[in-house]
Formats: structure tokens, sequence, C-alpha cells
């Protein structure tokens, strides 16, 4: 987890400095050290957490799922636009997710894929707000399902 945390820190910097061009203002380190908010001078923000919410994404979890262990779950806002992600695990075959995340969403796209072992479905579309939806599911081989759902807000 502490090496998960660190690239949570390190992307928090790097979206900050690309967004605006500033070094960050401040910098708390909260819930013993489980999450990180970084503020630039502009009043742009980062928040890092070890888990995201439905409310933030503003879509259910799939039913079942965990919240993956060590994965890349966050919450930034950059100029006032927030993108929640959230990294989650499932027994379920990918196709039953990405049916789950179909039924939620608007102008859907499915790009299925599979190769060797690995079995993947990546779905595209958007909320009713106008807010932008990425999901991908990935199985390899006997391991778990994969689920990252991402969510970039509308304004």
């Amino acid at each position: 987890m502490k090496r998960g945390f660190a690239w949570f820190a390190m992307v928090a910097g790097l979206l900050l400095a690309a967004g605006c061009g500033s070094n960050p203002e401040s910098t708390t380190v909260t819930n013993g050290g489980k999450s990180v908010n970084v503020t630039d001078n502009k009043g742009n923000s980062a928040s890092l957490a070890g888990a995201v919410s439905e409310a933030d994404l503003g879509l259910p979890f799939y039913a079942g799922s965990t919240e993956k262990s060590g994965g890349a779950s966050m919450v930034v806002t950059d100029n006032g636009v927030k993108t929640a992600t959230s990294d989650r695990t499932t027994k379920d075959d990918p196709d039953k997710v990405a049916d789950f995340y179909k039924g939620k969403l608007k102008d859907v796209h499915v790009t299925p894929s599979n190769e060797g072992t690995t079995k993947m479905v990546v779905v595209n579309g958007t909320l009713d707000d106008g807010s932008e939806v990425a999901v991908t599911v990935a199985k390899e081989g006997s391991a778990d399902t994969e689920i990252t759902v991402s969510v970039k807000h509308a304004k």
C-alpha cells in the first residue's frame, strides 16, 4: 500500500504542475497517511485517497465488487473539473460487469478485446448530466476480474 500511496502523491503533484504550471501552495496528509490533499495558489486541488464513494463517481459500484488492494482509486479536481476513479475487483465475468455499466450510460460504445488468456471490455459513455465515463474490465486467466471506473464530471 505504501508504494501505491507514493504513486498517488506523485500523480497529484504532476497533475497540478501540468494543469496550472505552478508549484503546490499547500499539501496536507490526512487519515493516518492514507490520503493526500494538494492545493495550488490558484485554488486547483487534487485529493487522493484509498477509497472513492459511489457519490464521488455518480455511479453505483458493481454489486459484490470490492475495493482493489493497492489500486489507484482517487478523486482529482483540476480547474474546477472533478474526475473520480475507482479500482475494484469481482469474481464475475467481464461481460457481466460491462453489461451492468452499459445499462447506466447514454451514448454507449463498447470495445471487447481477447488476447491469449486475457479478456477485456472497455465501455465508454456519458451520464445524464453529460459527465464522461470510461469503464475498463479485465480478467487474466483465473485471476479476479479487475474493474476501473473513471468519471470526468461535467462542470
